[in-house]
């Protein structure tokens, strides 16, 4: 008999993120806008060893999508009052968003022992703080680069929506649309930066983890604005791999 797989699935506000794990390994991944019911009816007839799931969705999703996991599966819908290997100090964990949950434990499990700031760069950029002793404080939530895109056409009569930010970007635009795209990506880097610089100030030994749909944008700006001193590690896939052990802290010995 096969062993048995975790499917680890990541909601969120734009796309919806899934990956399948043997134990801890991650055996594969996929980003789609959208999943239809019979979409996750055919993911789990052609790979018939998923035995464990757990959803994490800040968004809507369809009414019957939980029925359908948890009559064929182990199924957790993740919520702020879910079992994870750290401890929750947040003042309303029941508002507490699922993927930022995620996003700590597996950026806890990366570097057991250590304070962190965790930066979810997506929809949203959000900033997570966990001390070395495991308890998770909260942070802070931005909007992200789209968002950011959004706004500036939509509050003004003018200015144009522009295409998606691309690397390398000027610091001095020479155009309108090349204005607009030097004022988000790089008031996003120093705004980044700016947070990074406060939490260093009370936390010298803190390692700054990144992950999220924007990562790839950000990272090396944010990167380039500090020394090689300062421990900054990009992990695509934190969520995912955060609720693969929630997902084996509820049902320990499940494969």
């Amino acid at each position: 008999m096969p062993s048995a797989l975790n499917l680890c699935i990541d909601i969120g506000n734009s796309r919806t993120k899934f990956g399948i794990f043997k134990g801890s390994r991650l055996i594969k991944m996929s980003v789609k806008k959208k999943v239809s019911l019979e979409g996750w009816r055919s993911l789990l007839r052609r790979n018939k060893p998923i035995r464990n799931v757990i959803l994490s969705s800040v968004a809507h999703h369809p009414r019957n999508l939980e029925k359908i996991f948890a009559s064929r599966c182990h199924f957790i819908r993740m919520t702020g009052l879910t079992r994870v290997p750290v401890k929750i100090k947040y003042q309303t964990p029941h508002t507490l968003g699922t993927d930022r949950i995620a996003a700590v434990v597996g950026a806890s499990a990366h570097f057991p022992g250590k304070s962190l700031l965790v930066i979810n760069a997506g929809t949203c950029i959000t900033f997570d703080f966990v001390s070395d002793d495991q308890k998770y404080f909260g942070g802070s939530i931005h909007p992200g680069l789209a968002m950011r895109t959004a706004s500036l056409y939509v509050f003004t009569e003018k200015l144009p929506l522009i295409e998606s930010i691309q690397e390398p970007v000027p610091l001095t635009g020479r155009s309108t649309k090349g204005s607009i795209r030097a004022g988000i990506f790089h008031g996003a880097i120093s705004e980044i930066s700016g947070i990074i610089v406060n939490y260093l100030k009370n936390h010298p030994g803190l390692i700054i983890v990144m992950t999220g749909g924007d990562l790839p944008f950000l990272f090396k700006g944010v990167k380039k604005a500090f020394s090689s001193k300062i421990p900054i590690f990009a992990r695509p896939g934190l969520v995912l791999n955060g609720l693969n052990i929630i997902l084996n802290c509820n049902f320990p010995g499940k494969f």
